[in-house]
């Protein structure tokens, strides 16, 4: 095995020989996670905190940068419906096996799981800012009531008041009132300035209920007359008949006096609360015609005539998508009925319109004082003048279309402030949930307004200079003019959201873990002007688990580290995964995400993929069909090469420049210079130049510090490149003129170079240590190149090149100090101490190069092989290699496909240990200090679900796990606003027709709401302990211990006389409460007949005057 010099080698592995030196396992709880099945989403403006559900019945929590919870139902079920109680700090959901879920966020150190409680099937769920109550729509048409303060169902009730209007139709010979589904509710909507009003959309109409009166006010059905185009246009094969197109949503306007309800046949109603026989306005999303009118000329137009020309011609009926969800929003203006109003619109679209959420710019409501107007038969109607300004107030001024990649299934609007009007007034953004190619779902985030609705240009004023010739000022004002406007741009900012929520950038195919000194790690998070903004989420504090507190101190020594991912879109992205970013003390809260998005490191492809120059040079392949195959980035430089799957690379600089280099001619036909490709200012790292040698594939990739690039090609071929010039300076192909003699006379035509690896090292002919590139072919020959400098400081390489035969198949090589198996460098500085002068003692180094079969061991690269092994076909495949260190030792561990680690010392390669690793659906990625990356991928997409930190020495270090949280710790400074009060429709001050339509309850507080829900026999809820600030230890100065020293001796008499008392008069309570059992056991019979009496389902069904 052993060559004849026997030179005795320090054995480099002594303090991890033992099993006891190794503690294989998963870095705490915390898993970096992907969300790409969220179902749910749901904001609380007063914490500050955004809820995600997602379809394994998992829950996130997100507030402030370092804020997070994960909660978990009783059983992985989806999460169907998600809402905040802002009124109460807690959390609900109902899941698909339709149970109700009620968390506690005012508990400490996590919310806590108050309730559950199961309903029938559930359609909707709501609650308001302003009751303790939930309204669970069933589908059953019943609308039951929960209360979330005592925890309990409430005995009130609403029945399917739908069913009762169909039988009341019928009743009063109206023929088919009903239709498929009608009785089925779709959502409840509290009145957002009259709480006592409950509006109730089922599938035949919308339903307005006064709660306290237990009664119907008004019935909304929308009925498209024969002739009327309806959503489906004038080719509907139904046009001459009475259609009813189901509904599906419902949203109020901010002023409280109109409404809009989406239906299925992608058309939106509105309605003025007071008139239920005549809507406003019938239209669609992409046409102001009001499609409930009968149109004779267009009937005639569009109905067969019997000519077949015409009737070739007649296009197919309008296919339009439901209008699934609509939400009205206010903004705060001097008049209190509001200004302007967006209506935001997901759904409605024709077939092939690009997915997305449609919004409406709408004028304001708030018309001048209406002159009488005559009531008829005693009915009262809507003031027509005020009917006109409600029409008026629904003609978009403009509109805007948030798109995503895939088919929207929800949005949530992010309110600045207020809790109130549903969650939609004043809102500051929008989140989008879609679906993608992949059968995942993504989140994307945007500000909400589009700026083009707030910004209004300045109409030009003419002046003396304008209206005369033009001179050289008025051209120059003018010329800024255009300039400033053209720095404004419509359309919103994308807004950065919590990692695990990274929108359409979760394509993640694989990741690397990388350790950075501390130099590096500076550099990477310095912070950069112009970068993305935040999702502004400042709900809650976090801290440092107090168990884990000794350990989490002990993290502050660990090196950094570094996550980088590989993205489908083509992207990559970089994420501080430092274990520094989880510790905080008894004093500070954590203030970062973890993991922390390295943002101003992303690097997009994609504006080199669709550069003019550079599809020239690049193989014919759209840009969607171009994927990253290698990532190499400088461990000094912090120069990424990246490699695709068409065979070019791409280099991008780490750069501070801001300006953008002019286009340069191609250097070669295989070299061209990217400078000129535009890129953001934010961006740290900057298009230089490209290699598209067309020589296909490549198979190794590997960058050095002292700017060399080496590349090898599918067909044998290998580049070396000096990255500063840039150049190639060394080339060894079939049409080369320096193409090497294969090694003892074999053919090298296909045998590609698999592994590149760059040193500085000597060789043990050569004592010198040379900068010099190891290049091993899938056979296992090996080249080695050595690199000199001209006189003009032009590098080469040398004509003598050294080869070797080594292991077929390599995975990976390394070059290690033979003394102290550290790494051997390969930077600037390393360069300058055995470039310049002549050293005949160079440091020796051992290579240790490992394939699929095995591993060897060589002194100074071409000397003694010193160690040997196979790893043998009981363990499986080995698909990572890599040289650890650990408390002065060093070994190499080979990690395989049936989760194993194979532990082998240095520089002899004797087998140590054989080691169980956690399950990975990937290749695993380890750094130098035994920290190592498991995968878990989403089989359906290929897409990487999450990344679990794990370690070969986990002693001590928990530090990576959910931190402790105080999810209300706002709630101190910031309460729930007051509810909107009602307005008038005329100008303020006027109180004519105010609250017309409030019926008799306006003015009901929140708490007689839910009392009135509740019945009389609410419990009293158990009031909680009050607890500990968040994340501060108790204290207490000498002057409270003294005191309480002495209360303990002096007042032992005083203390045991009111323990004496206590137990009386609590065992005379017990007697009392006792005597009463029997009292309350009758009134709640007796209670139950009245009610079953007084909720008879006809009382419902009396309109209000």
């Amino acid at each position: 095995m052993f060559s004849s010099k026997h030179e005795v080698h320090l054995d480099l592995s002594t303090d991890l020989r033992e099993m006891s030196d190794w503690k294989i396992g998963v870095l705490g709880d915390r898993p970096l996670e992907y969300l790409l099945n969220a179902t749910s989403l749901a904001f609380d403006p007063v914490s500050g905190l955004l809820a995600v559900g997602t379809s394994n019945g998992i829950i996130y929590i997100y507030g402030k940068p370092g804020v997070i919870c994960r909660l978990a139902l009783p059983a992985p079920l989806r999460v169907n419906f998600l809402q905040f109680a802002v009124s109460l700090s807690k959390l609900t959901c109902i899941d698909e096996g339709n149970q109700l879920h009620v968390w506690d966020l005012a508990s400490t150190p996590h919310p806590k799981l108050q309730k559950t409680a199961r309903f029938g099937p559930v359609n909707s769920l709501t609650l308001t800012a302003s009751h303790t109550h939930a309204f669970v729509a069933l589908q059953s048409g019943e609308i039951r009531t929960y209360d979330l303060l005592c925890l309990r169902k409430s005995p009130y009730t609403i029945p399917n008041m739908w069913a009762l209007y169909e039988e009341q139709m019928a009743a009063s010979g109206v023929a088919d009132a009903a239709i498929n589904g009608s009785q089925m509710p779709t959502d409840v909507v509290i009145h957002p300035r009259d709480l006592n009003l409950a509006f109730v959309a089922y599938g035949g109409g919308v339903v307005l209920s006064d709660l306290t009166q237990r009664s119907t006010l008004r019935a909304y059905e929308l009925v498209i007359p024969a002739g009327a185009p309806g959503g489906a246009g004038y080719n509907n094969p139904n046009l001459l008949t009475h259609r009813r197109p189901p509904v599906t949503s419902i949203a109020i306007h901010p002023a409280g006096h109109f409404f809009a309800v989406g239906h299925t046949d992608g058309t939106i109603a509105f309605w003025a609360i007071e008139d239920e026989d005549h809507p406003l306005f019938v239209r669609t999303l992409d046409d102001l015609e009001e499609v409930n009118v009968v149109d004779g000329e267009k009937i005639e137009q569009y109905l067969p005539s019997g000519n077949d020309a015409g009737k070739k011609n007649t296009p197919a009926p309008v296919d339009r998508e439901p209008i699934f969800k609509l939400s009205w929003s206010g903004f705060p203006n001097s008049d209190p009925r509001g200004g302007h109003t967006a209506l935001t619109v997901l759904g409605g679209l024709l077939p092939g319109d690009t997915p997305g959420v449609s919004v409406l710019w709408l004028p304001p409501f708030n018309p001048a004082a209406a002159p009488a107007s005559p009531t008829t038969d005693g009915q009262k109607m809507v003031n027509p003048f005020i009917r006109k300004a409600m029409r008026e107030s629904l003609l978009p001024t403009k509109s805007y279309f948030y798109s995503t990649t895939g088919p929207t299934q929800d949005f949530l609007l992010v309110p600045r402030s207020s809790p109130h009007f549903a969650g939609a007034f004043d809102p500051v953004a929008i989140i989008l949930l879609s679906d993608t190619a992949m059968g995942t779902r993504a989140t994307d985030t945007f500000q909400f307004p589009p700026p083009e609705f707030e910004h209004q240009p300045a109409p030009a004023t003419p002046t003396e200079e304008t209206q005369g010739p033009e001179t050289a000022d008025a051209l120059e004002r003018e010329l800024a003019s255009t300039l400033q406007a053209m720095t404004v741009t419509d359309e919103p900012a994308a807004l950065r959201l919590p990692p695990s929520l990274c929108g359409d950038k979760h394509t993640v195919l694989s990741g690397e873990i990388h350790k950075v000194e501390s130099d590096v790690y500076e550099k990477y998070t310095t912070s950069v002007p112009g970068a993305k903004p935040w999702l502004p989420i400042e709900g809650g504090t976090a801290w440092t688990n107090e168990t884990r507190a000794s350990e989490a101190r002990l993290s502050k020594y660990q090196p950094h580290r570094i996550l980088i991912t590989k993205h489908k879109d083509p992207i990559i992205q970089f994420h501080d995964i430092s274990a520094q970013l989880l510790l905080s003390d008894g004093e500070t809260h954590l203030e970062r995400h973890f993991p922390d998005p390295l943002s101003a490191l992303t690097i997009d492809l994609e504006p080199v993929l669709t550069d003019h120059s550079a599809i020239k040079h690049m193989a014919p392949t759209p840009p969607s069909k171009v994927s990253i195959s290698l990532v190499r980035i400088g461990a000094a430089s912090l120069d990424c090469a990246v490699v695709l799957s068409t065979g070019e690379l791409i280099m991008y600089q780490f750069t501070d420049r801001t300006h953008q280099g002019k286009h340069r001619p191609p250097e070669s036909d295989e070299l061209l210079i990217l400078e000129h490709v535009p890129r953001l200012k934010s961006a740290r790292y900057h298009p230089y130049f490209m290699l598209a040698a067309g020589l296909g594939t490549i198979t190794a990739c590997e960058l050095c510090d002292h700017a060399f690039l080496a590349v090898a090609y599918a067909d044998g071929a290998l580049f070396i490149m000096d990255t500063k010039m840039p150049s190639i300076i060394f080339r060894a192909d079939t049409k080369s003129k320096h193409k090497r003699l294969p090694l003892l006379g074999k053919s090298s035509d296909g045998d590609a170079f698999t592994c590149l690896t760059w040193t500085l090292s000597r060789l043990s002919e050569n004592a010198r240590a040379r900068v010099r590139l190891i290049a091993t072919r899938e056979s296992g020959r090996t080249q080695v190149f050595t690199l000199k400098r001209a006189s003009n400081l032009v590098w080469g390489v040398e004509e003598a090149v050294v080869e070797l035969e080594t292991a077929p198949h390599p995975l990976a090589s390394f070059i290690i100090d033979a003394k102290t198996g550290a790494r051997v460098k390969v930077d600037k500085s390393s360069c300058a101490a055995y470039g310049e002068i002549e050293i005949v003692g160079a440091p020796r180094c051992m290579w240790v190069t490992a394939g699929a079969k095995g591993a060897k061991c060589f002194v100074d690269v071409d000397g003694e092989r010193i160690g040997k092994v196979e790893w043998g076909s009981k363990v499986g495949a080995v698909e990572t290699v890599q040289v650890v260190e650990k408390s002065g030792s060093t070994v190499l561990v080979a990690f395989t496909d049936k989760n194993e680690a194979l532990i082998y010392s240095l520089p002899h390669l004797e087998f140590l240990q054989n080691l169980r690793l956690p399950g990975s659906d990937l290749a695993f990625s380890i750094d130098p200090t035994g920290d190592f990356l498991a995968s878990s991928r989403e089989h359906k997409s290929s897409l990487v679900r999450s990344f679990s930190l794990c370690s070969l020495f986990n002693v001590r270090r928990s530090t990576y796990a959910f931190p402790d949280v105080d999810l209300a710790s706002r709630r101190s400074q910031v309460s729930v606003p007051a509810p909107p009060k009602p307005v008038s429709a005329g100008p303020p001050g006027l109180l004519e027709g105010a609250w017309s339509w409030l019926g008799g309850g306006a003015g009901l507080t929140g708490d007689q709401i839910d009392a009135l829900l509740a019945g009389p026999d609410r419990p009293l809820p158990v009031q909680p302990k009050i607890q500990q600030p968040a994340g501060v230890s108790p204290t207490r100065g000498k002057a409270a211990e003294a005191a309480a020293e002495a209360s303990s001796t002096g007042g032992i008499y005083e203390r045991l006389t009111s323990a004496l008392n206590e137990r009386g008069q609590a065992l005379g309570d017990l007697e009392d409460r006792f005597n009463s059992l029997q009292e309350g056991s009758q009134s709640m019979v007796d209670q139950a007949k009245r009610l079953a009496v007084e909720q008879s389902a006809k009382s419902w069904f009396k309109f209000g005057n």
